[in-house]
């Protein structure tokens, strides 16, 4: 009997063992099952920020491409604005020039008939440039009448008569009048007198005053002219300035080129009564 006690208590431990070995495997084999589908739920996971982060980047590559294209696009489209613009300007500097050059024939022919004692052409108005000077309208003392018309009237006469004034003289006024610096700059550097007088006393200064050249009272002025002469008529290039309602010419003179504003001629006015 106690043989049959001890063979049952060794069966009942091993038993016992089995059950505990096989616990241990089950338990086992529930972890690796966990571990497993921890692993997977990972990869899983991974799988899915990896798919996020290339759809990103496809998007984002997307809306650069587009971006690019529309930036493409805009420059295009500046291009051909500014062809169109470019070929405007072009245009209306062609036109502009015609229109100057015209205008300058005209009044070369004006001027030599005037200075020949012949009939003036009367110059097309219709398109006249669009830099050339033009005065304002004279003021109330021309229209109640006063020596300077006196003086306009009587160059008319002396028309008709022959003209003592030389060439050269009169290619001067010419130059002073129509803008031409360079060639009297050239002629100036003779010794040819930047002060020189033409019909009535009237300077070089005072042809510029009435034509709005700045530019040629400044290279007069460079070459030593006394821009405080005065004509027939006790009138200065400041008066022509004035009278023929330049003011910001005027202005000019009097503040760079020294002209005296308190000269005053043969009927006592001073150069702002002229406006």
């Amino acid at each position: 009997r106690a043989e049959e006690e001890a063979a049952a208590e060794e069966r009942r431990a091993e038993e016992a063992a089995a059950a505990r070995r096989r616990a241990e495997e089950a338990a086992a084999e529930k972890r690796r099952s966990e571990e497993k589908a921890a692993a997977e739920k990972r990869l899983a996971r991974e799988q899915l920020q990896r798919e996020d982060k290339a759809s990103r980047t496809i998007q984002r590559m997307g809306r650069g491409l587009l971006a690019r294209q529309a930036h493409s696009r805009l420059l295009w489209n500046a291009w051909e604005e500014y062809r169109e613009w470019q070929a405007l300007v072009i245009q209306c500097a062609w036109r502009q020039y015609l229109a100057r050059r015209r205008f300058r024939e005209e009044c070369d022919a004006a001027w030599q008939a005037y200075y020949q004692g012949q009939e003036i052409p009367a110059p097309d108005q219709g398109n006249p440039p669009a830099d050339a000077p033009t005065a304002l309208p004279q003021s109330h003392a021309s229209e109640n009448g006063d020596i300077w018309d006196d003086m306009e009237d009587e160059d008319s006469e002396e028309d008709d008569q022959e003209d003592p004034v030389d060439p050269q003289t009169k290619s001067a006024f010419s130059m002073v009048r129509h803008g031409r610096r360079v060639q009297l700059c050239e002629l100036l550097g003779t010794g040819f007198s930047p002060d020189t007088r033409f019909r009535r006393g009237k300077t070089l200064a005072m042809e510029a005053a009435v034509n709005n050249r700045k530019g040629i009272l400044k290279l007069l002025d460079s070459f030593g002219a006394d821009i405080n002469l005065v004509d027939d008529a006790g009138a200065s290039a400041l008066h022509y300035a004035y009278r023929y309602g330049y003011q910001q010419l005027g202005e000019y003179m009097v503040t760079r080129l020294g002209a005296d504003d308190s000269i005053q001629d043969g009927q006592g006015r001073t150069c702002y009564q002229c406006l």
